[in-house]
């Protein structure tokens, strides 16, 4: 819903609102907050929309499109990797989707 510190001449943006643009600025934490709180109450679902949950829809892991086969292909490489304590999956771990 907001994006991180930039400076744009003298003022340092702190925050910017991703759901209506307005910029804040140092020493603005409280009317930021204030901000962030209202579209919280009233934006609701705009900010659902922003989420990786609802703008992944349909990959993967997506229950309307779920292949249980490479679900469980990846809890077993998960499984193994855990059990071994490595990091990295191995080539031969990797599955290919049949689309």
């Amino acid at each position: 819903m907001f994006s991180g510190a930039v400076i744009l001449g003298q003022k340092r943006v702190i925050h910017k609102c991703l759901l209506c643009g307005r910029e804040f600025y140092e020493g603005e934490v409280e009317a930021f907050h204030d901000h962030a709180a209202k579209h919280a109450r009233q934006d609701l679902d705009d900010i659902r929309a922003l989420a990786p949950s609802h703008i992944n829809k349909g990959k993967l892991f997506d229950p309307a499109e779920r292949d249980r086969d490479l679900e469980r292909h990846w809890r077993s490489v998960r499984r193994d990797m855990k059990r071994e304590g490595r990091t990295e999956v191995r080539p031969n771990e990797m599955a290919e989707r049949g689309d």
